[in-house]
């Protein structure tokens, strides 16, 4: 990929790292002697910040590897630029931003918050990138990203930050109950988008209703729906024209959207069209753990929804989803498995890997069905 020639400043002028100022040669001395740290996070973080100050290199996004072995994907740096711009005019994050970064730079999360402080000018702290990196950070913070681990980590301290922005993986029903009631004043933004898109391109502040959340576009981002449902994505500044996701979307009249499901897994159940994403959102509070849910060979219905836990559930865990009055009757689990579920190194369950291990019988019998 060609490289234009930079039109923006790699590390804004109003840039401060633990209140100093910083330009790029300062930086570049420090992330010299941090490639020598012990610790990998800091040496992550050195190579990225480094990379992005001298390199001309493209930035490499690998893709989540859920559906298949993960893919690299390159962007300019002004393309991470635009996205960084309108993910600051999106949230009101100006220069002068008191954001912490508790994100790894292993990640392409860790390293888009970093680009977003270098090139909008913002304040930042960096911490270890644990479950609870901020132990020792009281605030206040304008602004913070992390996947949904560390933000259970902080329920209970939610007021240091004006705004979150999560990612990464689902929330559960019970940490999103959690969280709103101890979020007080603090604005919770769920991220919706891909590596294809760069992360994020559309956001949607959490409710108490997962299954209802409305996303939002990034300016500058138009969305609009094919004949399969699914939503496509033009976004110029990325050069992304007509990108034809497999997401299936209910599209309102304010440019916005409820995601309802991934199309490549949508389950035909005796003629009725089912989205495990949707129905996962839907029953979540009532299972306890990680779980899955899939297709599975049925005689009655063709295709019946199969559910996949990793934890052993209270007796009758079936029936007790179709006696809860969230579900249609065809939305109803018929079989249920306890097994230990395949992630990504990033949470996300691998659920092509696992159904196809349970149609091949590896997973063992169903601990309990329902007809």
């Amino acid at each position: 990929m060609d490289q234009k020639p930079i039109a923006f400043d790699l590390v804004h002028p109003d840039f401060t790292w633990e209140g100093i100022h910083m330009d790029i040669p300062t930086l570049l001395a420090r992330m010299e002697s941090d490639l020598s740290d012990t610790r990998p996070w800091i040496r992550a973080r050195a190579q990225w910040v480094q990379s992005w100050l001298q390199s001309d290199a493209p930035l490499e996004v690998l893709t989540s590897g859920t559906t298949g072995a993960p893919k690299s994907i390159f962007f300019t740096k002004a393309q991470a630029h635009y996205s960084c711009k309108a993910t600051g005019q999106f949230l009101g994050l100006g220069a002068g931003t008191r954001a912490l970064i508790a994100l790894s730079c292993d990640y392409v999360a860790g390293k888009m918050m970093w680009i977003r402080a270098l090139t909008l000018g913002w304040s930042i702290t960096e911490v270890d990138p644990g479950a609870s990196p901020w132990s020792e950070q009281q605030g206040p913070f304008d602004f913070v990203a992390l996947v949904p681990l560390q933000l259970a980590g902080c329920k209970t301290t939610l007021s240091r930050f004006k705004q979150v922005l999560v990612g990464g993986a689902p929330l559960g029903a019970p940490l999103i109950s959690d969280l709103l009631s101890g979020a007080g004043l603090t604005k919770i933004w769920v991220s919706f988008g891909m590596a294809e898109t760069l992360t994020h391109f559309a956001l949607s502040e959490l409710s108490d209703d997962p299954g209802r959340l409305k996303y939002k576009p990034l300016p500058g981002v138009t969305l609009t729906q094919n004949n399969q449902g699914c939503l496509v994505v033009d976004y110029p500044s990325l050069q992304i024209h007509n990108f034809a996701t497999r997401d299936v979307v209910e599209l309102d009249n304010e440019d916005g959207f409820i995601w309802l499901g991934r199309a490549d897994n949508a389950i035909n159940s005796g003629g009725i069209k089912l989205y495990p994403e949707k129905i996962g959102q839907l029953i979540g509070h009532l299972i306890d753990g990680p779980f899955d849910l899939g297709g599975v060979a049925d005689p009655k219905w063709g295709v019946a929804l199969g559910l996949a836990t990793e934890k052993r559930q209270g007796i009758h865990l079936l029936q007790t989803l179709a006696d809860s009055g969230l579900l249609m009757p065809s939305e109803v689990p018929k079989y249920l498995w306890v097994i230990d579920l395949p992630k990504t190194a990033s949470g996300k369950v691998k659920s092509r890997e696992l159904w196809q291990a349970i149609a091949q019988g590896s997973a063992g019998d169903p601990i309990e069905t329902k007809h």
